[in-house]
């Protein structure tokens, strides 16, 4: 066999088998999903599975360690309004999860409106405050474009019957749809190259 077409196998079998266009998500470690109320598919950790409602509930009810006054507060999360949702929780600790919301009217994300959505999210975690007795820290809040996504990010933690928590939350807008995204992650993984590398299908 000639030098050029060994050259050419090895490289043909090192070569990293990746699940999306970019090349980024290896199959080993992510899993792609399609959501089924949208044209965009994700990739995330193959520790993140979806689960529905009922699930997510039981999940969280299962850890002693958590106040169910901030189950209460997550899981209602989930009854606001939106066009579509998904929620992928950790099979390694279900204190670690990421809700995906598509919201029922298409809002642009530009630079000027994330300034808005800083203003709502701050009255969010005020009245937090007032009502619960949250604590909170807002951390970093950038707007970002990438490849035809617009995604305002936003990281705050917060402090809550004694439990710690980190929160990222992004708002989203592709293909004109607007996507609300909230992540709790006790590890500080805020899924950023997961986001902005959506792929519409």
């Amino acid at each position: 066999m000639k030098p050029i077409s060994v050259l050419i196998i090895l490289l043909l079998f090192s070569c990293k088998n990746t699940l999306d266009k970019e090349g980024l998500f290896s199959a080993e470690e992510y899993a792609r999903n399609d959501l089924e109320y949208s044209d965009v598919t994700l990739f995330l950790p193959k520790k993140y599975i979806p689960i529905d409602k009922a699930e997510f509930s039981k999940r969280l009810f299962g850890v002693k360690d958590i106040p169910s006054n901030i189950i209460e507060m997550w899981i209602s999360n989930i009854e606001s309004p939106n066009d579509g949702i998904t929620i992928f929780s950790d099979t390694t600790n279900p204190v670690n999860f990421i809700l995906i919301k598509r919201l029922p009217s298409y809002i642009p994300v530009n630079y000027g409106t994330s300034k808005v959505i800083l203003k709502l999210m701050k009255q969010y975690l005020e009245d937090a405050s007032k009502n619960h007795g949250l604590i909170y820290h807002l951390g970093e809040s950038t707007f970002k474009g990438n490849k035809g996504i617009e995604m305002y990010k936003l990281n705050y933690s917060s402090f809550l019957s004694g439990v710690e928590g980190n929160h990222t939350r992004y708002f989203i807008e592709i293909n004109k749809q607007t996507f609300d995204i909230q992540i709790v992650n006790n590890e500080n993984e805020d899924f950023e190259d997961e986001f902005k590398n959506i792929e519409i299908h």
